[in-house]
């Protein structure tokens, strides 16, 4: 079964629109340097008022992070409450196996 993730997201329209397009998964970018980034604030309020504003259910909520401190993507998954972290980096088994969710590689 096929299943497909927006991601990139960066403000509360938006996400209600990827809620709306019954998206599997909705991203949340925590990787330097690139141009949809959050900060730890940011992602905070964003997914709050998300989830805040359309209730339970819906995609699950991903982050996306490359070769980033382990203790920094435990610290997004527990404030932002993320069911899956996704990685683009060239993060190791070892370090997958250190995440406190679901992993996509």
């Amino acid at each position: 079964m096929t299943k497909f993730k927006i991601c990139g997201l960066t403000d509360l329209h938006n996400a209600k629109t990827v809620r709306s397009a019954n998206a599997d998964f909705m991203g949340f970018v925590f990787v330097p340097g690139s141009k949809r980034k959050l900060d730890k604030n940011s992602a905070k309020q964003l997914i709050d008022s998300y989830r805040q504003s359309t209730g339970s259910g819906g995609p699950a909520l991903v982050g996306l992070f490359a070769d980033q401190p382990i203790d920094f993507v435990n610290e997004m998954i527990t404030l932002c409450g993320l069911e899956y972290v996704q990685l683009c980096g060239s993060e190791s088994p070892e370090y997958w196996e250190k995440i406190n969710s679901k992993v996509i590689k």
